[in-house]
């Protein structure tokens, strides 16, 4: 993210900036200054923090340079100007001077007795001098607009510059269609003063230009000519019935590929006069083929960087702007939720207690005192009114969230489904395994918010049973819209394992436990032993809620033992002795559940216990829930780990044989 203070110091220097462009010298003065000061007021604070010293710093160190530098333009365009009105008017009083000399000279000549003409200046005077005024200021010389970061430049001296572009007398060139009969240069007078232009004797540039000079060679017209080194102001090749009026210089953007036509016009004329001179090598034009060709790849290479810097910078420009729409635009209830920032969830929670007062909801008070059945009946009442109501804020956000949810899960699975070849699989896998990481990480913060923000807006579910119903209740609801997309993610990313789990169950599914011979004999228990445990594993798959899937996992390691001790009971052996029969060491445990996974037959539950492992909080897993999910995923691993050996083993047996 960009700084907070870098980016209101470009605000203000932009705006600096566009006042200046404005020629509102005085406004962009103004700013430029300020934004100096702020930018320096800003570093000061700085300075005195650990980090006082970074790539921020630097960069705003620059732009308070600038803004110093457009500062003192400005301050050099005034006090140019300065100059030339004070010339102004020393010449202005020169001339009232030498008129009020000459008035007071025809002062003291008698008058006659019957004038009747008021001793005023006329209307007919007014305008004169009016029009001397203004003809006066037109031939002033203008101050170029300087852009901030550059130097200043003086205005052109054309009183200094035209008089050497004549290489003799105009009186003794012949005359020719731009010279005036009289002789003098066209746009002045005998009486007034000249004009900003002048005309040139003709043929003056094609006196200049070299030998054998061909107009083919001239660049395309519209892009930047070389400059001549006769007028560093004015470069074109131009010809004889090109007009000799000389203006300002205009500076005109030049592409990479004009600049390569540009340098092959003057190899191309290089060589065309040596060759009209006697003086080539025959290995010369091959040479010059070569650089001209180096110079066009050159710019192509040019005009591909700068294209694609110029995208690059309209999208960062657009992301941008994204992200200052999304921060200023209003936060809806589900994002309120699952960022839980302060201010957004104040404003949820208010409209939640608009919503209950506007219908009347009774107030959730003094239920401490009521009886358990009754306090537990309270909250299943309040709950369904918060989410069976679909107009309810709460209701509205859990919505929202589960649709946003399954936005993000339906595109992964289209990417997959396109995806036919073990290579493009493979190159979808990293940002399919990111993408369900960031979703699940979602799924359990807003889940974890949620349950927060029911206890902090309903304080009848703020005690251990509110707890427990809130929890249920809330798995049971919100995962069923998307979390069947989401295992098929899941089987794309354990594609490689399932495939393998599948190999192994086609030979063993049928197996009987003796063909387990890991397993003790002591826990064969019968024909059909540990059926319990395997209708635990299989129930996993036909929920949706995670809370309910955690406890089939520790029902499916509390049936083992009970299993082996209602097998021994049964068998007529003590209560004792049968208890500690059933007390299983992991040694013990890894190969029946080994047969139980066998049994049980479901490859999907590689899923399952990869979507419980994502979307569980940390802290959820250090009980017994964890232990029985970490038993499980390891005789899964068990599995595939030494049927991965077997697949090793006999490949290289082949390729041995």
């Amino acid at each position: 993210m960009t700084d907070p203070t870098l980016k209101e110091a470009g605000k203000r220097f932009g705006y600096a900036m566009t006042c200046d462009m404005k020629e509102n010298y005085q406004e962009a003065y103004k700013h430029y200054l300020a934004t100096t000061m702020f930018i320096s007021s800003e570093i000061l604070k700085r300075s005195s923090s650990q980090v006082w010293c970074d790539n921020k710093t630097d960069k705003l160190l620059d732009l308070a340079l600038k803004c110093v530098e457009a500062a003192k333009q400005i301050n050099g365009k005034q006090l140019e100007q300065e100059d030339v009105r004070s010339q102004l008017s020393n010449s202005l009083l020169s001339t009232s001077t030498s008129s009020t000399t000459a008035s007071s000279n025809q002062s003291d000549a008698p008058r006659p007795v019957n004038n009747t003409e008021p001793d005023v200046k006329t209307a007919d005077t007014e305008d004169t001098d009016s029009a001397d005024l203004l003809s006066i200021l037109d031939s002033l010389p203008d101050v170029p607009a300087n852009k901030p970061g550059q130097k200043y430049q003086k205005p052109l001296n054309r009183s200094a510059t035209l008089p050497s572009l004549r290489t003799s007398s105009l009186d003794d060139t012949p005359a020719g269609p731009g010279d005036s009969p009289s002789g003098n240069v066209p746009g002045t007078s005998k009486t007034g003063p000249s004009k900003k232009t002048c005309t040139l004797p003709p043929n003056y540039f094609n006196q200049h230009l070299p030998p054998n000079y061909s107009s083919q060679n001239v660049p395309r017209r519209g892009s930047q000519p070389p400059p001549s080194a006769h007028n560093p102001y004015f470069s074109s090749p131009l010809g004889s019935n090109l007009g000799g009026t000389l203006n300002s210089p205009v500076v005109l953007k030049v592409s990479p590929m004009d600049q390569a036509r540009q340098k092959n016009a003057v190899l191309a004329a290089q060589y065309e006069r040596r060759a009209a001179q006697g003086r080539v090598n025959p290995r010369w034009r091959l040479d010059l083929a070569r650089a001209q060709e180096e110079n066009l790849n050159i710019a192509r290479e040019l005009e591909k960087t700068l294209a694609r810097k110029s995208e690059q910078r309209k999208q960062r420009l657009e992301q941008e702007a994204l992200e200052e729409e999304s921060e200023e635009r209003s936060v809806g209830a589900y994002e309120a939720i699952l960022y839980s920032k302060t201010e957004h969830l104040r404003k949820f929670a208010l409209t939640v207690r608009e919503y209950d007062t506007q219908r009347r909801t009774p107030a959730d008070t003094d239920f401490a005192d009521l009886p358990p059945g009754i306090r537990i009946g309270k909250m299943e009442s309040t709950f369904s009114r918060c989410f069976q109501d679909k107009s309810h804020p709460l209701s509205t956000a859990v919505g929202n969230a589960q649709y946003n949810f399954y936005n993000r899960i339906v595109p992964l699975n289209k990417k997959i489904f396109m995806a036919s070849t073990k290579e493009e699989k493979a190159a979808l896998l990293p940002g399919i395994q990111a993408e369900v990481e960031a979703i699940t990480s979602d799924v359990s913060e807003f889940v974890s918010n949620l349950n927060v923000v029911l206890y902090r807006l309903y304080p009848i579910f703020d005690c251990e049973e509110g707890w427990v119903l809130v929890q249920n209740k809330l798995s049971d609801m919100f995962y069923k819209p998307f979390l069947a997309p989401l295992l098929e993610t899941y089987n794309f990313l354990k594609e490689e394992e399932m495939v393998i789990f599948r190999k192994y169950l086609a030979q063993h599914s049928g197996d009987k436990i003796q063909s387990f011979s890991s397993i003790k004999q002591r826990y064969y228990l019968g024909e059909e032993p540990y059926k319990e445990s395997v209708e635990c594993l299989l129930a996993i798959t036909e929920t949706s809620s995670p809370i309910t899937k955690f406890k089939l996992l520790i029902s499916f390691a509390e049936t083992i033992c009970s299993c082996v001790k209602d097998f021994y009971l049964q068998s007529g052996m003590s209560e004792e002795e049968a208890t500690d029969l059933s007390c299983l060491g992991a040694d013990d445990l890894m190969p029946i559940s080994i047969y139980i996974i066998t049994k049980a037959g479901k490859p999907e539950l590689l899923s399952e216990l990869e979507f419980l492992n994502d979307v569980t909080n940390m802290e959820d897993l250090n009980g017994q829930e964890g232990y029985c999910l970490a038993t499980v995923q390891s005789t899964f691993a068990n599995i595939i780990y030494r049927e991965q050996e077997k697949l090793t083993s006999s490949n290289s047996d082949g390729d041995h044989s």
